[in-house]
This record gives C-alpha cells, sequence and structure tokens, in this order.
C-alpha cells in the first residue's frame, strides 16, 4: 500500500484570526456602559486579546473598541425623546471611554507584553497613565476660560455630598444610627468639602492603581501567569515606603493631632502629607489583599468554595471596618514579613490572583 502522507493541519481563513478583535471590542463597549464599578473593568477584554493573539490583534480590539462607543453613542442621540426636557443620557461618552477605559487598557497591555512580571507591568502603566492625566489637566488648565480645575472640583465635591445627604436621609428612615450619621455629615458638610477637595489628587491617583490592579487580575484569570515570580500574591512593597508612610503620620500628626502647636501649621504641608497618606494606605491594603489571597489560594478547596472565598473577600473589601483588616495586614506584612517569600516553600504554586 502507498505511505500516506501526514494531514497538513487546515490553517482558519485570514478572517477568523480578527474576530476575536470583533467580539473582544464590542465586549469592551457593553461593559463600559455598565454602572461604575463594573464599568472598570472594560479595558479587561483588550488585556486578554493581547495575551493571547499578540499586538497586531489587542490594537485590533482596541480600535474596534473605540469604533463600538462611537456607535451608541450615535445611535443614543438618534433614539434620545427630544421633547423631553430632560433626555436620557448616553450609555457611554468618548472622553471618559478613552481616559478610564482605552489608554489604561494600552497601557497594560504594552506593560504586560514587555515587563517580566505583572508587578512591573503595573508600575510602568501607573506612572505613564498619571503623567498622560496629569499633562492633560494642566493643558485644559492652561487652555479653558472661566472656572479653574480647583474650583470645579470644589463644585463636584459639594454636588456629591448635597446628593448623599439628600439619598442618605430617604434611605436611613427609621434608622436612629443611620440618621445620626447623616445629621454628622450635614452638620460638618464644609469640613468634608474643603478635605474632600483638598484630597482629589491622591483620591485619584488610588482610584487608577486599584482600577489597573483589578484589571490585571481579573485578565489573568482567563490567560494565566508566567509563573511563581508573576503572581501578584507575590508582590511587596520596599522598606523606604514604610519610612515614607512613618514621616507623613508624624507630619499630620504634629499639624493636628495631640502635638498640634509643637510646631507652627503650615497648610502646604499637612495638605501634602494628607495625600500622602491616603496613597500609601491604598498601596498597603493592596499588599494585605495579597497577603490573604497568598494563603487563601493555596488552600485545598473545590472551586465552588474557592468561588464563595472570592465573593465573601469582595464583600469584606468594601465594608469600611473590614476593609480596614487589609491595610493592616499590609502594613504588618511589611514589618514582620507574614507570607516568609524570602524562604523556599514547597507549596507556591504560580496561579494568578
Amino acid at each position: 500500500m502507498p505511505r500516506q502522507e501526514p494531514e497538513q493541519p487546515t490553517l482558519p481563513p485570514p478572517v477568523a484570526r480578527w474576530l476575536p478583535a470583533a467580539v473582544n471590542g464590542t465586549l469592551v463597549a457593553v461593559v463600559f456602559t455598565l454602572p461604575m464599578p463594573p464599568a472598570l473593568l472594560a479595558p479587561v477584554p483588550v488585556l486578554i486579546a493581547w495575551r493571547r493573539y499578540g499586538r497586531a490583534v489587542g490594537l485590533a480590539t482596541a480600535g474596534v473598541a473605540l469604533v463600538s462607543v462611537i456607535m451608541l453613542q450615535a445611535v443614543a442621540a438618534l433614539l434620545a425623546d427630544t421633547s423631553l426636557q430632560d433626555p436620557a443620557p448616553p450609555p457611554a461618552s468618548i472622553v471618559p471611554f478613552v481616559v478610564l477605559a482605552l489608554v489604561p487598557a494600552l497601557l497594560l497591555s504594552w506593560g504586560l507584553e514587555r515587563k517580566t512580571t505583572a508587578a512591573e507591568a503595573l508600575v510602568g502603566a501607573v506612572a505613564a497613565y498619571l503623567a498622560l492625566v496629569g499633562g492633560g489637566l494642566v493643558l485644559v488648565e492652561v487652555l479653558a476660560a472661566g472656572q479653574s480645575l480647583l474650583e470645579r472640583g470644589n463644585e463636584w465635591v459639594a454636588a456629591v455630598l448635597d446628593a448623599a445627604i439628600v439619598s442618605g436621609k430617604e434611605i436611613a428612615r427609621g434608622d436612629v444610627n443611620a440618621m445620626e450619621a447623616i445629621g454628622t455629615l450635614e452638620s460638618r458638610r464644609q469640613w468634608y468639602q474643603v478635605w474632600a477637595t483638598r484630597l482629589l489628587p491622591s483620591l485619584a491617583v488610588s482610584g487608577a492603581v486599584v482600577a489597573m490592579w483589578v484589571n490585571v487580575i481579573y485578565s489573568r484569570w482567563f490567560t494565566g501567569t508566567r509563573g511563581k515570580a508573576d503572581d501578584l500574591c507575590r508582590w511587596q512593597l520596599p522598606m523606604w515606603v514604610t519610612y515614607l508612610f512613618m514621616v507623613c503620620c508624624a507630619a499630620v500628626v504634629l499639624q493636628v493631632g495631640p502635638l498640634a502647636g509643637f510646631l507652627p501649621r503650615w497648610e502646604p504641608v499637612l495638605i501634602l502629607a494628607a495625600n500622602f497618606l491616603v496613597v500609601l494606605g491604598t498601596l498597603y491594603w493592596l499588599q494585605g489583599a495579597a497577603v490573604a489571597n497568598f494563603y487563601f489560594f493555596r488552600l485545598r478547596v473545590g472551586p465552588i468554595t474557592r468561588m464563595v472565598g472570592v465573593g465573601l473577600q469582595a464583600v469584606l473589601m468594601v465594608r469600611p471596618i473590614t476593609s480596614a483588616m487589609y491595610a493592616a495586614a499590609g502594613m504588618a506584612d511589611a514589618w514582620f514579613d507574614l507570607r516568609r517569600l524570602g524562604e523556599p516553600n514547597d507549596d507556591d504554586i504560580g496561579v494568578e490572583r
């Protein structure tokens, strides 16, 4: 019998190679139309497409996403009832999409491609993102006429506080403790407005860091890691950050704490130290989450139990009292190395969290 040649694999047609870009790009636009905070996960499909299919497909996914958002805007404008005094806002807008989804997706994808670990990619992506956003804000401040960014931020904070007070009163009817909390917020509204405005830079930086961190985590659930060193559960702040945290705490205590009056109060120092404390507290919170999941994902439990545990962690993270436990765990790990990262561990697994 004649020898049969091995059957050659059939390659997919060229159009099929770009199908992930069309699907993932459309998914980006759909996710961005969701309410916050789920809308912050819009970059995830771009990260997945870039990692699985390469840079070209990743860039194509971003392009499809931008076109999809523009089309959603156009459809929403056509369907809007102009006879209404307050027509419904469109599901997504171009500038917020570019700033909140498209730019982070491209920076993270580029960083994850070039860096050996997700932690290094996150540092580079966050730094580049903050530089771009900061430069854009400076440009707007220079070119825009009328109110300054500080005045606009102050008005936005005032509107948010007013809305929180009104909605809080409606929700807290009959709840004595909640009504007391709303009363405290209302009586000290001016103080909250001043300090919320002063802390807007650090709150924006912290939001960007957490959002990018979460996007990397969710994308790695689908794409996996590059080994044990790429596991974000092993991420740890350098020790000099702890010393900086202590200096900022001392600056605040000497300004407004029990030792206030020992040195003359200087508002710029107080504001700068308070902003640093917000950012550093966020970083310690992330380190605490890494500590918790370092041990949680090494438990020999089934997938259902693991899913329940992840959901429970999400609940604990959004509650102020239990969320503070993560920051405390991060600070404890900085001093006492709770994970013993420098010691060999046979149970270590290279699964991304």
